[in-house]
């Protein structure tokens, strides 16, 4: 399994295949949050896209890195808008193996093009933290941390939806710095 990571708008090669991935994504609106996937929407402050790919090169995993100012400062989320090309290998809370190549590829691509003191990783729903952390270590040897906070994730802080759990690495200081409830 391997992963590539880079700037939108910027690889002649994989651009056009993402753009394709997203596209499909976007018109199967029986996914819940399919409005998300439209072009103009998904590459608002998208720092950086991925594509994970399984042994035989076929693409099999897609996300983003966002960065947004209503996070501290160099502060990144990874695993942005994941989805599996393939729906039918299972829903995408089941972790991948091609999930740990695809956070390393986003870590070290946003530290190698951006000053990064923080990524993380949040979903609006709760008691998730503890066991992904488990799964990240076990299954990726990847170390993240997490308090019991909702954090502010989008511009509009009287939405409730816009609070979100997290699990992160780098800078907690930063978390301090946070809207958070």
């Amino acid at each position: 399994m391997k992963a590539i990571t880079w700037k939108p708008g910027t690889d002649t090669l994989y651009d056009p295949l993402f753009d394709h991935l997203r596209e499909k994504h976007f018109r199967d609106n029986s996914h819940p949050l399919w409005q998300n996937y439209n072009r103009d929407h998904f590459f608002t402050e998208c720092a950086a896209i991925s594509i994970a790919f399984n042994e035989d090169n076929w693409p099999i995993l897609c996300s983003s890195v966002l960065s947004r100012n209503c996070w501290p400062k160099n502060t990144f989320r990874i695993l942005n808008r994941l989805w599996s090309v393939f729906p039918s290998e299972g829903p995408i809370k089941n972790l991948h193996p091609a999930g740990g190549p695809l956070i390393r590829s986003q870590i070290e691509w946003i530290k190698s093009n951006y000053e990064c003191e923080m990524v993380f990783i949040s979903r609006e729903s709760h008691n998730w933290q503890a066991w992904t952390i488990e799964q990240y270590k076990r299954l990726y040897d990847l170390n993240f941390e997490y308090d019991n906070y909702r954090y502010q994730v989008c511009s509009t802080p009287n939405d409730d939806s816009c609070f979100q759990r997290i699990i992160y690495q780098g800078n907690e200081n930063l978390l301090e710095s946070w809207i958070r409830k």
